[in-house]
């Protein structure tokens, strides 16, 4: 805040609100990013779609939608290793692919 020294504050704490109604309601947890349930919700979309989709025998809507693989985890792994191995160095640029 203007006039006052500068403080670090983290997310979780109850310094940064005093509503517990508001708290209660919050359904994820700190330290999760936001965005969290939209991506989730993405997911289940497009597996619903798929699911549609095949069900009414619409094998070209089908064959349109894009879900997650295997390969697409793997990727993720791969990215996280990297960010991990970027902040052991000292939030370095490493290389990626």
């Amino acid at each position: 805040m203007q006039g006052r020294p500068v403080q670090i504050l983290e997310r979780g704490h109850g310094y940064l609100h005093n509503d517990n109604e508001l708290v209660s309601a919050d359904h994820i947890g700190a330290g999760h990013a936001e965005g969290l349930f939209e991506s989730w919700a993405n997911i289940y979309t497009q597996f619903a779609k798929a699911m549609d989709a095949k069900m009414r025998g619409d094998e070209a809507a089908y064959g349109e939608l894009w879900c997650p693989d295997i390969t697409d985890g793997i990727e993720g792994v791969r990215l996280i290793e990297k960010c991990v191995e970027s902040a052991d160095a000292g939030a370095i640029w490493v290389e990626y692919k």
